[in-house]
């Protein structure tokens, strides 16, 4: 392969080097994650995203993310588990194995960005969903709000999602844990406005970057502290709570 035939985009002087945006070429593996894609595309895990292991998700994630030790190992673990479903290899995994559909895998549905399952592709980023995802930015007074969404606001297009697919959870709550979680997850590496991740709203286009291109915002920089896995449960059990609020509400009208 030649140099000439890589797709690199001239990154912002933010961007630290080596961790330029570059398209997926022929063959690269790619999962329903756009953690993982973005991590890819970046080249905090391998590019080709074949022969990643615990610890290169693990470190991928505090480097890119700046989650804390416990948060990455964490998500980075689950990732390896739903692996485990397709060919699992205790050594390394490739992004194109989490593919497998189910209630507590990466791919499953009700996704923020994907079709579900029984839609069609439910592999690859629907802009139709990220555009209809990015309405439901709103303001307390229930006003349009341009600094983008909030835990509130995400809680409120899961319900959204859930509604027009519903998901049948598994004993304990673990399914809407889960999904719930990847709120946290979000609002934690790309929500800025307050320390707090609960205080924090993400900006439209950096969600059409992220969900739509799996690439890093030309104008976001990680997060000075890292992030820990406490703000990210507390981010979890709000957006739960916001959700049953949310369902309670409809039925009283």
């Amino acid at each position: 392969m030649s140099l000439s035939s890589l797709s690199f985009t001239p990154a912002p002087a933010h961007v630290v080097a080596g961790h330029e945006y570059q398209a997926p070429g022929s063959g690269a593996a790619r999962s329903p994650c756009p953690f993982l894609n973005t991590m890819a595309n970046h080249g905090y895990i391998n590019r080709s995203g074949r022969y990643v292991t615990l610890w290169s998700v693990t470190k991928a994630m505090m480097d890119c993310y700046n989650f804390s030790f416990p948060l990455a190992l964490f998500v980075a673990s689950a990732g390896i588990y739903t692996s485990a479903a397709v060919g699992f290899n205790p050594l390394w995994f490739s992004l194109d194995q989490l593919k497998w559909h189910g209630p507590i895998s990466v791919e499953h549905d009700a996704s923020l960005s994907r079709l579900d399952h029984a839609e069609g592709d439910a592999f690859n980023p629907n802009p139709d969903l990220i555009e209809k995802m990015i309405t439901f930015a709103k303001a307390s007074n229930g006003s349009a709000c341009p600094d983008g969404l909030s835990p509130e606001n995400f809680a409120d297009y899961r319900v959204f999602r859930e509604s027009t697919y519903p998901v049948k959870d598994l004993p304990g709550g673990i399914g809407t844990a889960l999904r719930c979680g990847e709120v946290g997850l979000i609002m934690g590496a790309l929500g800025r406005g307050d320390y707090e991740v609960l205080g924090r709203r993400i900006n439209p286009n950096w969600i059409r970057s992220f969900f739509g291109q799996a690439r890093l915002p030309d104008d976001w920089v990680r997060q000075e502290r890292p992030v820990s896995l406490q703000q990210v449960s507390d981010t979890t059990e709000r957006v739960k709570e916001c959700m049953a609020a949310t369902r309670e509400k409809s039925k009283s009208k």
